[in-house]
């Protein structure tokens, strides 16, 4: 059944869901056909093109295992959304301030640390989130940075 022009979204915002399921596409077509006509769909996910990726390998804030079933590049993330049914699909790279700091907790500390009363390292890691700030801009400036945001439009 189709919904009323109405009951449909201007605008819906996916934040890092798409990575964790095992049809993105599919859901992505569903979450088109909730906009309105030439509504906007922003979809945010990991980059698997980033910097920490390719320097800390699975221990990067990219790489959430168990529990990310797709890596998005910036390219494949708009093929995903074009073969969702959007149109105009563009997508960038952008780095959360803090993902070198999680990225760097992955690291160093053993698994199940953010589940704990934290240790004297993580607690050294976490006071230190500035000094990564130069190399979050770096990789966001070289399109490697941790986050992929994608935007499309509905089809009219």
């Amino acid at each position: 059944m189709d919904m009323e022009i109405r009951d449909r979204f201007d605008a819906i915002r996916s934040d890092n869901v798409v990575e964790h399921l095992r049809d993105p596409v599919s859901y992505l077509a569903a979450l088109v056909k909730l906009l309105k006509p030439g509504g906007s769909l922003r979809v945010f996910v990991p980059n698997g093109d980033a910097l920490s990726a390719m320097l800390l390998g699975r221990y990067s804030y990219v790489y959430w295992l168990p529990f990310h079933l797709n890596y998005f590049t910036p390219k494949t993330l708009r093929v995903a959304m074009e073969r969702a049914g959007l149109r105009h699909p563009e997508c960038l790279v952008y780095n959360p301030v803090g993902s070198w700091t999680h990225s760097q907790r992955q690291l160093l500390l053993s698994p199940g640390f953010d589940q704990r009363s934290s240790s004297l390292l993580d607690r050294a890691i976490r006071k230190s989130w500035l000094m990564n700030y130069p190399v979050e801009t770096g990789a966001q400036w070289l399109r490697l940075g941790e986050e992929v945001v994608g935007t499309g439009l509905s089809p009219a």
